[in-house]
């Protein structure tokens, strides 16, 4: 992501972790609007002009999902569930499931290689040093694995027993057959 504010922002590379939902407070809060404490996402805004500031997010969740839905998911057993974390320079995958590379672009054709689906697990990175995630940490620094792992246990157990939130159905206007090889949002 970029932001260009010459008013209010010097140029520089910003290292802090920042999601995607951190942007509706960050915007709000940048047009001088009120918003929320309990928003999804951080507020960014003060940070952004100021950069001496502490980081005002330590951590990320990346997803915590379990695949119970057999139309969708038939083919990965449902635990442990597809998550990872991000708190500070670490990165832990518990487990994750999905294509490695990259796909042609759809206005190039269809892509006759597409891949194949691969799942791993139990990784830590330290993304300081590593950030293309190339050396797994795990068992060399089991301690901040399992600590990482815990994190998102608590944060699974957290939202109840897996049984009680449902997926929408899917929905298959959403499906790239029907969009030229795209994904849309027909089914989110």
């Amino acid at each position: 992501s970029f932001i260009h504010s010459p008013k209010y922002i010097s140029p520089r590379v910003e290292t802090g972790i920042v999601h995607a939902t951190d942007w509706f407070p960050t915007l709000l809060s940048a047009a001088g609007l009120e918003h929320d404490e309990d928003v999804d996402g951080v507020d960014q805004w003060e940070k952004m002009k100021n950069a001496s500031l502490p980081e005002p997010r330590q951590e990320m969740l990346y997803n915590l999902f379990l695949p119970l839905d057999d139309s969708l998911y038939s083919e990965i057993e449902d635990w442990p569930p597809i998550s990872a974390i991000r708190v500070g320079d670490w990165k832990y995958i518990w487990r994750a499931y999905g294509y490695d590379g990259w796909g042609i672009p759809a206005e190039q054709g269809p892509d006759d290689q597409p891949g194949v689906a691969k799942e791993v697990s139990h990784q830590l990175y330290n993304l300081a040093t590593d950030p293309l995630e190339k050396e797994n940490l795990a068992e060399v620094e089991p301690e901040m694995a399992e600590m990482l792992r815990s994190k998102l246990m608590a944060t699974y157990e957290g939202m109840g027993a897996a049984g009680n939130y449902t997926l929408p159905p899917p929905n298959e206007a959403g499906r790239p057959a029907n969009w030229g090889g795209i994904w849309t949002d027909g089914w989110c």
